[in-house]
């Protein structure tokens, strides 16, 4: 995210706070502003964090949160790719603990 993405976060925030106060009057232009900084936001961090599991782990962002859905870490599914059985990952991490 750049400078400028988080600045224009930072202004959308704000004006969604300015619009909670008690008393303050609907600005429909602040908000559609507020929601497309937002919506950008959404975009540039997912398509960041995409291309940084596919790099790392070899798992697409939909990948990643079926995971997490599931309560696996990372390392489990990339254990289960690679052939390694729960025993063995197991003993590695005792083995660790030790």
């Amino acid at each position: 995210m750049t400078a400028a993405d988080m600045a224009a976060a930072d202004v959308a925030a704000a004006d969604v706070a300015a619009l909670r106060q008690p008393g303050a009057t609907h600005d429909a232009q602040a908000c559609a502003e507020a929601w497309a900084a937002l919506t950008a936001a959404h975009a540039l961090v997912t398509e960041q964090l995409s291309a940084a599991l596919t790099r790392t782990c070899g798992l697409s962002i939909n990948e990643f949160q079926i995971l997490l859905v599931r309560g696996e870490t990372v390392e489990q599914q990339l254990a289960d790719r690679l052939g390694v059985h729960r025993a063995a990952q197991g003993e590695h991490v005792a083995a660790g603990r030790r």
